[in-house]
C-alpha cells in the first residue's frame, strides 16, 4: 500500500492544513490565521520526516531535512518579500525574493540529488530526456513570447531546468526503488511542475492562481517525502 496507517493520518492533517491556507487566503479577516498556516504546512512536513528518518540511511535523512529547511526558509522569505512590498518598499522586496528564490532552488538541487543516488540509466532514458526537453523548450517558447526582459527568461530558464531535472530523476527511479515510492516521487515532480507554471504564468492570467500554486506545491513536498521514506522498504512492490 502507497499509505500506511500514519502516513494516512498525517496525510489528513496535512490536507487540513492545506486546506486551512488555501481558505483564510481568501478573507482578509483570516489572514492572521493565513500567516500560521503557510509556514505550518512545511514545519509539520519537516517534522513528521524527522521523527521517521530511521526508514531512510543516514546521509538521506540530513539531505532531506536540509532540503525541507531551505524549502521552509524560502516560503517565508518569499512571505515576507510579498508583506513588504504591500508597503511599498521594493528594494526590501526584491531582496527577500532573491533569497526565497535561492533557498528553493537549494532544496531542489538537493532533491535532484536524493534521487540521483537511487536513478538506473535504462535503454528508455533518451526518451525521457527527449519528453522533458521538449516540455521545457515548449515552456519557454512561451514565456519568451510574454516576458519583458531577458533578465526574467534567465531567471526562468535556471528555475525550469532544475525542476525538470526533478521529474528526470525521479522518472529514472523506476525498477531501482519500490513501486510506492516511484510513483509517489513522480507524482510530487509532476505537481511541483503544475506549480511552478501557475506562479510562472500567472501574471498573464485571468484568474486567481494562488490555489493552483500552492496546493500542487504542498502536495509535490508531502508526495516527496513519502516517496523517500518508501525508498527502502521491500514489501511495496509486491502490494
Amino acid at each position: 500500500m502507497i499509505l500506511d496507517k500514519v502516513n494516512k493520518s498525517f496525510g489528513v492533517l496535512f490536507l487540513i492544513l492545506i486546506s486551512i491556507e488555501i481558505v483564510s487566503s481568501k478573507f482578509s479577516n483570516l489572514l492572521s490565521l493565513h500567516d500560521i498556516a503557510m509556514p505550518l504546512l512545511l514545519s509539520s512536513l519537516t517534522l513528521f520526516f524527522y521523527l521517521r528518518k530511521s526508514a531512510v540511511s543516514k546521509w538521506t535523512g540530513i539531505l532531506m531535512l536540509i532540503a525541507l529547511s531551505c524549502a521552509l526558509l524560502g516560503d517565508l522569505f518569499l512571505f515576507k518579500s510579498i508583506s513588504i512590498l504591500f508597503k511599498d518598499i521594493s528594494i526590501l522586496s526584491n531582496k527577500f525574493n532573491s533569497i526565497g528564490l535561492t533557498l528553493h532552488s537549494i532544496a531542489h538541487l538537493i532533491l535532484i540529488l536524493i534521487f540521483y543516488k537511487k536513478i538506473t540509466f535504462r535503454k528508455k532514458f533518451y526518451l525521457y530526456f527527449l519528453l522533458t526537453a521538449f516540455i521545457g523548450v515548449v515552456f519557454l517558447y512561451v514565456y519568451g513570447k510574454l516576458a519583458s526582459t531577458a533578465t526574467n527568461t534567465l531567471v526562468v530558464s535556471i528555475k525550469l531546468i532544475i525542476i525538470s531535472t526533478i521529474f528526470l530523476m525521479s522518472s529514472l527511479r523506476k525498477d531501482n526503488v519500490p513501486r510506492d515510492s516511484y510513483f509517489l516521487t513522480l507524482f510530487g515532480s509532476c505537481s511541483l511542475f503544475i506549480s511552478f507554471t501557475f506562479l510562472t504564468f500567472g501574471k498573464w492570467l485571468a484568474f486567481d492562481t494562488h490555489d493552483l500554486i500552492m496546493l500542487p506545491y504542498s502536495l509535490a513536498f508531502l508526495c516527496f517525502v513519502l516517496g523517500v521514506l518508501k525508498q527502502n522498504n521491500t514489501y511495496s512492490n509486491i502490494s
